[in-house]
């Protein structure tokens, strides 16, 4: 799924509540984004559950009041130069145009996020990526990719792109956090039930937002 969005006000986003415990990580990133920034690509990475589509979408709906924002699905671009090509010509409205044009279109619209969810998917692409597609970015164009693994030793040491990566890494939630989480979700009534018996220990020690909704709602129905 690709698709693009102007810059617009940005309105109030009842999911934003799911990003407890996440503030440093949309900081990060959005000030990455931001005129001026001398980042060139952001890697939100972390293992499945962790919450990096959701802390991309939330950043996603700040950047739209000043960028105009597009989006890629890694799971439906095709993992080759000519896939990739493909994918970003049809969230731009410009399909079947080669990677010139399309970056001359992007100029001409920026500032410009382009956010790439499930990168893992688009690996056999990655040095394409670092050699082509991103030193041929406009100045005002940020890549936005959020995927499970962390940014290759040889994105941070690439020939102009010194000091132009950031990565974003999402760890376990703290367990004050993980408590507020199921709380706003209904799942418990207080952040004193929070489990912590040895059992939910085991299942909640790693503090995956994901998982540890999805867990505590099964021993809640036992």
């Amino acid at each position: 799924m690709s698709q693009m969005t102007e810059r617009r006000p940005v309105t109030p986003v009842a999911g934003r509540r799911m990003l407890i415990g996440r503030g440093e990580s949309v900081a990060s990133v959005l000030s990455a984004i931001e005129d001026g920034s001398a980042v060139r690509v952001v890697f939100i990475h972390g293992i499945a559950g962790i919450g990096k589509s959701t802390l991309l979408a939330a950043c996603l709906d700040e950047a739209r009041a000043s960028h105009t924002v597009i989006t890629l699905d890694g799971r439906s671009v095709e993992p080759t130069e000519t896939g990739f090509v493909d994918a970003l010509g049809r969230a731009i409205g410009l399909p079947g145009a080669d990677l010139e044009r399309l970056l001359a279109q992007l100029a001409d619209r920026a500032p410009v996020v382009i956010a790439v969810d499930t990168f893992e998917n688009l690996r056999l692409i990655d040095s394409w990526l670092r050699r082509t597609v991103v030193p041929g970015l406009p100045p005002e164009v940020r890549l936005v990719v959020a995927g499970r693994e962390p940014p290759v030793a040889v994105w941070l040491s690439a020939p102009g792109l010194e000091g132009g990566i950031r990565a974003v890494a999402l760890g376990p939630l703290p367990e004050n956090a993980a408590a507020e989480l199921l709380v706003v979700t209904a799942i418990i009534s207080s952040p004193l039930h929070y489990p912590r018996g040895p059992i939910h220990r085991q299942s909640t020690s790693e503090r995956n937002p994901r998982l540890t909704r999805d867990y505590t709602s099964v021993i809640r129905l036992l």
